[in-house]
């Protein structure tokens, strides 16, 4: 730098290595009379003058005389204001004299100047505000009578000079969002200071700074060659903006920051509203000028991550009581309706826990399939007492963080599905144990209420770890807690098509137990009725008991198991399906194995009854959950096994973005012969069928045979092959009835075992089915316990009445049960009554 173009005492402190945009370096600047460089600290201000003055930029053409001039704090006086801007001159030439008083002798100096001049005022912030306005008029006064004068200035806040100059002569403004650091410069600055990132990284640090110079290098700075850098020392930004704000030197204004930085974005109401007194908007433009605050629409505010993260980090430290207050007002004017996890984490820095514990415990759905996350970190700032006493706060601290799958790998796209304040059938769960232990105390129950919202929403990984999480605890105190929870992991199994896992739960001795009368609980749980049905005895549970929810999920678990594998009593086990009594997820899963079961089938007038009973139940079915799109789903396939292609495309309307709905309109496009479309729409669908077996095989065989019909038949025959393996592993095979017949067989070819898994019940025998066996042997103790299982409710009973002891009774009776592949006595009787009546 030259010193020619410097006043005495002067210097430039620039930041290394700070980049500017090449049109700030080489823009005109000899036809604008002022130049206003305003942002807050750390911008860069003092280094693009600098790098104008190293280059010459601002002599221009006509060899302009340079005079930079870096004011110090604590000018106090409009007097010393322009002493200093005369001294700075005298170096070079322009003034001979002492003269008049100093700012007449500036203004003669001036006049007298033989070449063009420009002046540079930086940290012009750091006059004192009560001559502000004094300064900022004598400085456009003397633009206006000195034509050969240009004026650079650099501040921090926003200036009359800036407002005047910009109605009043040629003026340009140069300010935080032309010197933010984009991501090309950040990434140069990286590699300056020895830090090297990758660009995704970058990226995430600009988003975060919004490009701030020096938040971007201290961060830099500060960190090392990985991406956890970013997060390493928050204290750092945060001791950044606490200067910042003091620059404002304005108590209202600091408040005004705390305050809003809670908010997220607001609008100028809510902020005055929060403040409650004095002009919020006074205080709002001058953060806005500085770049502290974006408008990101029109009225809508927000500050950067980093710059809200440092300001929740002030605030928390320096006035915590303010942080309370500003959360109460929040959490009162909130709907907890709307966002629960919000009000929830607004209740826990209040620190209202009373009213954060009844949102957990009356939102517990939508927290822990919504906001999973938000829910964790405010479980882990209850007080021990609070969490003593809840058993979803337990819950959410010791189990929910290993259940929670927000999103797949490689996939933008995740639980689409809303989940339920209170889901039909969520307080049966409870009702069984509400006798042994108090709701809120049983961890157990809220597992299973986790489960089924999971379910709900579409989050079967969390479905099912939190059901089994649920059973884990219930076996240390067998019950209705364990055989509910039992009963629902089978079922999540067999809902998501994994056969052998589920029909091993069904054949768990905790479902035996409890369904027999062995297991504990209170006598309400277990009220039994006898009806009798086709001339042979049965036995109904209540439906509103845990053994009533027990049995009815066993009975729908054993039809789901029998169609998904075309297993021959499939339509026994369909047809004794009874109607549920609550519109619940057990009965739309029934209406669901009813519409499968139809489609297996091929009968017309099952098929009829089907859709009748899918567009009815419909009716019953909020829009947008995943009961529609699983009904819808069903509903397409039953229609398409009509022939109703036409009255199935309408449906699209209401199948949704999902993956179930992609499943759905590929399945139409092959029905419609649009075989290129549907392989578009299967392989868009993405891996999240994984968690799903049958239905990932139904995408697998609607592509197999899709490449069949455009010919790419070694595609067709590699997929197929697959799938055979899968449905293998499954026991799937009601899937490969979405292929017509003759492309099954082309793509089976001579394979036996391929062959077998056509879904035809009709023609299928018992030893195509591996899960079918052949008629049981009975020894003559086990046929008495048998003929005594008819007239006597349990163990006890009959170890009574043949004279045994009751563990010995016992044991026979699980003999008898495995021999029939049953799991309660219910089933057993029935299996019996088939044997003797052929």
């Amino acid at each position: 730098m030259s010193s020619a173009r410097v006043g005495v005492g002067s210097r430039i402190r620039a930041v290394p290595h700070l980049q500017f945009a090449e049109d700030l370096i080489t823009g005109p600047l000899e036809s604008s009379a002022l130049v206003v460089l305003r942002a807050p600290r750390g911008y860069g201000k003092t280094s693009l003058l600098g790098a104008w003055l190293d280059s010459g930029h601002l002599a221009g053409d006509s060899g302009r005389r340079v005079v930079y001039l870096s004011l110090a704090p604590g000018t106090a006086t409009a007097t010393g204001f322009w002493r200093a801007v005369l001294g700075a001159l005298e170096p070079e030439g322009a003034i001979t004299g002492d003269g008049p008083p100093v700012r007449a002798a500036l203004s003669a100096a001036l006049s007298a100047s033989a070449r063009p001049l420009t002046i540079v005022l930086d940290h012009l912030h750091h006059v004192d505000t009560s001559v502000d306005a004094e300064i900022d008029a004598g400085l456009l006064e003397l633009l206006d009578q000195h034509p050969d004068l240009n004026l650079v200035v650099a501040t921090r806040t926003l200036r009359n000079l800036e407002v005047t100059g910009l109605m009043s002569m040629p003026t340009r403004l140069i300010g935080p969002g032309d010197l933010k650091l984009d991501r090309v410069r950040s990434e140069t600055l990286a590699i300056a200071l020895g830090t090297r990132l990758p660009a995704a990284t970058i990226d995430r640090l600009v988003t975060m700074t919004d490009g701030w110079p020096a938040l971007v290098r201290t961060t830099l700075a500060h960190g090392t060659d990985d991406e956890g850098a970013l997060d390493r020392d928050p204290t750092v930004a945060a001791a950044f903006v606490h200067r910042v704000i003091d620059d404002f030197g304005d108590d209202r204004i600091r408040e005004f920051l705390y305050r809003t930085c809670l908010l997220g974005s607001f609008t100028l109401d809510r902020a005055q509203g929060l403040v409650g007194h004095g002009d919020a908007l006074g205080l709002l433009r001058p953060l806005h000028h500085a770049g502290l605050l974006h408008e990101e629409v029109p009225n809508t505010y927000s500050y950067t991550p980093a710059v809200r993260e440092a300001l929740e980090r002030l605030a928390r430290e320096h006035r915590p009581e303010l942080v309370k207050e500003v959360h109460r007002h929040l959490l009162e004017a909130g709907a907890p309706t709307v966002d629960p996890a919000r009000a929830l984490h607004h209740a826990v820095l209040a620190e209202e826990w009373e009213v954060g514990l009844d949102l957990v415990e009356r939102y517990w759905n939508r927290l822990v399939t919504q906001g999973p996350h938000a829910l964790i970190a405010s479980a882990r700032a209850f007080p021990g007492q609070y969490v003593a006493a809840s058993a979803r706060l337990r819950v959410a601290l010791t189990d929910l963080e290993g259940g929670v799958v927000s999103t797949l790998s490689g996939q933008e796209w995740s639980w689409p599905w809303p989940a339920v304040d209170d889901p039909d059938g969520l307080t049966l769960t409870s009702r069984a144990d509400r006798q042994r232990r108090p709701l809120e105390q049983d961890e157990s129950v809220a597992l299973l209420q986790w489960a089924i919202a999971a379910l709900f929403s579409g989050d079967l990984h969390a479905a099912t770890y939190a059901c089994n999480r649920a059973r884990n605890r219930g076996l240390s105190d067998p019950g209705p807690v364990a055989a509910l929870a039992t009963m629902g992991l089978a079922v999540l199994h067999l809902f998501q098509g994994e056969l052998v896992q589920g029909r091993r739960l069904l054949e768990d001795p905790v479902l035996t137990a409890f369904l027999d009368g062995e297991g504990p609980g209170p006598e309400d749980d277990r009220v039994w009725g006898e009806v009798m049905s086709n001339g042979s005895r049965q036995h109904r549970i209540a439906a509103g008991t845990a053994a009533g929810i027990v049995d009815r999920g066993v009975r729908l678990a054993r039809a789901m198991a029998a169609v998904d594998s075309g297993s021959p009593d499939c339509a026994r086990l369909v047809g004794e399906l009874a109607e549920p009594v609550y519109r619940d997820l057990v009965w739309m899963l029934t209406v669901s194995v009813r519409a499968r079961y139809a489609t297996l089938s091929g009968d017309p007038r099952l098929v009829l009854d089907a859709a009748n009973e899918l567009r009815s139940a419909l009716r019953y079915i909020a829009a947008g959950t995943l009961p529609e799109a699983i009904l819808v789903h069903d509903l397409v396939d039953v229609l398409l096994r009509a022939g109703m292609v036409g009255v199935a495309r309408d449906l699209d309307h209401r199948t949704g973005k999902s993956p179930l709905a992609l499943l759905g309109r590929a399945k139409l496009a092959v029905a419609e012969r649009n075989y290129h479309q549907a392989i578009v729409l299967c392989e868009s669908i993405g891996s999240w069928l994984a968690l799903w077996p049958r239905l990932a095989l139904e995408r697998d065989v609607v592509l197999a045979g899709a490449y069949h019909a455009v010919g790419r038949g070694q595609e067709a025959a590699e997929l197929f092959a697959l799938t055979v393996h899968s449905a293998q592993v499954h026991g799937l095979t009601r899937p490969f009835g979405l292929l017509p017949r003759y492309v099954f067989d082309a793509l089976a070819g001579a394979d036996r075992q391929a062959q077998l898994l056509w879904p035809d019940p009709r023609t299928r025998t018992t030893a195509d089915v591996s899960d079918e066996a052949p008629a049981p042997a009975f020894t003559d103790r086990e046929a008495q316990v048998l003929r005594a299982l008819i007239d006597h409710g349990g163990p006890v009973a009959i170890a009574h009445h043949l004279g045994l002891s009751t563990n010995t009774a016992k044991t026979h009776v699980r003999n008898i049960y495995k021999k029939l592949g049953v799991s309660n006595r219910v089933e057993a009787l029935r299996a019996a009554d088939r044997l003797l009546t052929g």
